[in-house]
């Protein structure tokens, strides 16, 4: 018999998912709440138990109509279904002018719902009365934040996107309207012959082996809003639904769009009293809801009616379960672009509460933003241990160089990052290039010389100095190497790294982690024989020998289009790139053979290993460029917001030194959502010479790019040579592009009276715009 073993889990907002080997998952019902997307921190007893035996009992009501994903239950609160291919999109009916719907007819008309929902209202309805027939409001299914409204005729490209098959497609659109409906008056009558009224109900809906199914939940008072009939009082109908919750929410709070949802996010901004009246009035709703159902059983009962046997150990499912916790207080160290990226990917989540950053005083928006005014490690590590930090994170290298685990490691705060041992794989490239020839990984041959000899062969134009790539050994802010095929380039290189050869040299110095330059008491250079090929962005989450693979991404570093011009910190970036099967086996080897060199050593590697690669078109082969020991920038901007749970389980544990959740996914990718990013760098018109400051940012963009702040101040104005930037989203590499660029195109750079027009690349991802699938990424 093949034995059957948790492969991932996710953290819902109710319920816990963990996904098993042989096409099953296992649902557990939790008593947990949520409000307006979020969390809330406190829990109704005997909720999960009473939602779980409500959805067994409508799943078996409704199953004439369309097959569910239920297989049956496991105890009172877990549930073993069929594994699906979920379809994003929520199939939102109404019967009833109310909620969303109502507060939209009432201020924009019956028009602008035509637009948003493509459905027609008539005029002149008031609130709460019943619609003429009932209505399909899709939305969105967003893995976090609000749902948006869409169309009817919008679902269609959303399958064929999924299914790949226009006439599939066009088949299960056609299956999915007509069952909705159906669905829907089915629960009308059923609340009808129990002297309630069916308001609007949420479905959701999933393929397996090619066929229709309904999941997640119908019709409980979780996903469904019931009136009772007898109350003639439409305008204050009595819920019998969760909607209670948000009811009272609002009474106390205000309406919610105008008021921030901060209280949510804390267990300061509910009350206790509050809390305990909110618990009590849900419970009440949930047992009262049971028994105008199912008014002869327990929920229990019910959940026993359908027990099946466990498929896996029961500890171990709770072993997965319990990992699936994240920290409610995270610390976030840098101040640029890619720290954004990490400080909003953490943000969402919903159980986290707070995300300090250090130091902050950026354009950096939400409620769970904090500053910690702090930047040295130990600073830094004190503040964590004072404000009950869970997990802190850097972004940049520098202060995991400056000893930021070593510090944080002393007060016992989990820190993601490797040693000052393991950081040495950036602050010193000849210490990495002695490492990959140690792991006998693919590298470029080069050789290693001090400064003066270095400064002395350019001088005098040294041939052998031709078609190598010049690097200095310690950090330089991404701005210490060069790349030599002329005798121009020769020049330029002698004059750059004069112009920096002192400052860079007294930074490594004074770093705490080791670097040839620090053990030679003197600047050392590796020169590198220049490689041909795409570079493309491969980082892995290293737990000892333990690794998984983040989607790959490209970096464009030269400042020109073409990879003309001098280097950068980044330009641009696009995610995910494909790789042939033999590529990939190649990087795998890679960070294979790297790991047990560094365990060998008796120093295991924990934290991001970030590989730049070039790879041979001709002969699929893969080398190694360099190691960084942090996420990339601009790579981490469109790598994480794809990302799911799994990424962060295993990335907390690997910061408290615990070994991966899934060791059967050894060397795979993280989950992904599949979609295409491109990331387009607004940089001051000097960049990368010197900056002048305090230019404010103008925009009059209407894309729906994302705006990152990389180096905007809290007044608006910049700080730094890369700006900002715009990240564009689609379900490939063109729609991103066009997003992104929109968004750029509209945005200025204003110095006292004048308007400057930022530099920046217009080729980002244009070689990619081909690539409208990814075979090989998550």
């Amino acid at each position: 018999m093949t034995k059957v073993y948790p492969l991932s889990a996710h953290f819902g907002k109710v319920r816990n998912s963990v996904v098993l080997s042989n096409k099953q998952r296992i649902l557990e019902t939790t008593d947990r709440v949520s409000a307006f997307d979020v969390i809330l921190p406190f829990t109704v007893p005997e909720k999960g138990e009473t939602l779980q035996a409500l959805s067994l009992w409508f799943f078996q009501q409704t199953k004439h109509i369309v097959p569910n994903h239920i297989i049956g239950s496991l105890s009172k609160n877990q549930i073993l279904v069929h594994d699906a291919q979920v379809i994003p999109v929520e199939f939102v009916m109404r019967g009833v002018l109310t909620g969303s719907l109502w507060r939209l007819y009432h201020t924009k008309g019956a028009a602008f719902v035509n637009k948003i929902y493509g459905v027609d209202l008539p005029e002149g309805l008031v609130k709460n009365c019943r619609l003429p027939q009932p209505i399909l409001t899709p939305t969105t299914k967003a893995r976090s934040g609000h749902d948006e409204p869409i169309t009817t005729k919008m679902i269609f490209p959303v399958l064929v996107n999924q299914l790949n098959n226009e006439t599939l497609a066009q088949k299960i659109l056609d299956e999915v309207l007509r069952v909705c409906f159906e669905l829907f008056q089915f629960g009308q009558e059923l609340a009808t012959a129990r002297g309630l009224e069916l308001v609007d109900t949420k479905f959701e809906f999933g393929m397996s082996d090619s066929k229709l199914i309904l999941v997640d939940e119908v019709l409980t008072p979780d996903s469904s809003r019931y009136w009772l009939m007898e109350n003639d009082n439409r305008q204050e109908p009595k819920q019998l639904s969760k909607e209670v919750l948000r009811e009272k929410l609002v009474e106390k709070y205000g309406d919610p769009e105008q008021f921030e949802s901060s209280f949510l996010h804390t267990k300061q901004g509910i009350d206790a009293e509050f809390a305990r009246d909110v618990t009590i009035s849900l419970q009440s709703r949930y047992h009262e809801m049971f028994r105008y159902f199912v008014p002869k059983d327990s929920p229990l009962q019910v959940s026993q009616k359908h027990l099946v046997t466990w498929p896996v150990p029961q500890e171990s499912f709770q072993m997965v379960v319990d990992n699936l916790r994240l920290p409610s207080c995270i610390l976030i160290v840098g101040n640029g672009g890619r720290d954004w990226s990490i400080f909003d990917f953490f943000a969402q989540l919903p159980e986290v509460q707070t995300v300090y950053c250090s130091p902050g005083q950026r354009l950096w928006h939400g409620s769970k933003y904090k500053e910690c005014p702090h930047t040295s490690p130990q600073e830094i590590a004190n503040f964590a241990a004072e404000h009950a930090v869970e997990l802190v994170i850097s972004g940049p290298e520098t202060p995991l160089a400056e000893g930021l685990w070593e510090a944080c490691h002393e007060r016992g705060i989990p820190c993601l990052g490797p040693d000052l041992s393991g950081v040495t794989l950036e602050t010193s490239k000849v210490i990495c290039k002695e490492l990959l020839r140690r792991a006998k990984a693919p590298t470029a041959d080069s050789i290693t010389l001090p400064w003066k000899e270095l400064e002395n062969s350019l001088e005098k134009n040294a041939p052998s100095l031709l078609n190598t790539a010049l690097k200095f050994d310690g950090l330089a802010a991404g701005k210490g190497v060069v790349v030599c095929q002329n005798s121009d380039d020769l020049h330029t290189a002698l004059l750059h790294f004069r112009a920096n050869i002192k400052k860079w040299t007294e930074q490594t110095l004074a770093q705490k982690a080791d670097s040839a330059t620090k053990q030679n008491q003197q600047p050392m250079f590796l020169v590198e024989q220049m490689l041909g090929g795409d570079e493309v962005s491969v980082i892995a989450l290293c737990n000892g020998a333990e690794y998984r693979l983040l989607p790959v991404a490209r970096d464009y570093k030269r400042r020109n289009n073409e990879q003309k011009g001098p280097n950068t910190g980044g330009m641009g970036s696009a995610c995910p790139v494909a790789l042939t099967t033999k590529t990939l086996n190649q990087v795998r080897t890679i960070f294979e053979k790297t790991l047990n060199a560094r365990i060998a050593e008796g120093k295991p590697y924990s934290g991001f290993l970030f590989a730049g690669l070039i790879i041979d078109p001709n002969t699929e082969n893969a080398q190694v460029i360099e190691f960084n020991c942090r996420l990339g920038d601009p790579e981490a901007q469109v790598i994480l917001p794809g990302l799911s749970r799994d990424f962060c389980v295993e990335l907390y544990r690997t910061a408290r030194g615990l070994p991966f959740v899934f060791p059967n996914l050894q060397g795979q990718f993280f989950e992904h959502d599949g979609l295409s990013r491109v990331f387009v760098v607004a940089a001051s018109p000097e960049y990368p010479g010197e900056t002048i400051a305090r230019r404010s940012v103008v925009s009059d963009s209407t894309s729906e790019a994302v705006f990152i702040p990389s180096a905007v101040e809290k007044n608006g104005t910049t700080m730094g040579g890369r700006a900002f930037g715009y990240l564009g989203t689609g379900h490939n590499f063109a729609d991103a592009r066009a997003v992104a660029y929109q968004g750029i195109k509209g945005s200025y750079l204003k110095e006292e009276n004048k308007i400057l027009s930022p530099h920046y690349r217009t080729d980002v991802a244009e070689e990619l715009v081909a690539f409208s699938t990814i075979a090989n990424a998550p």
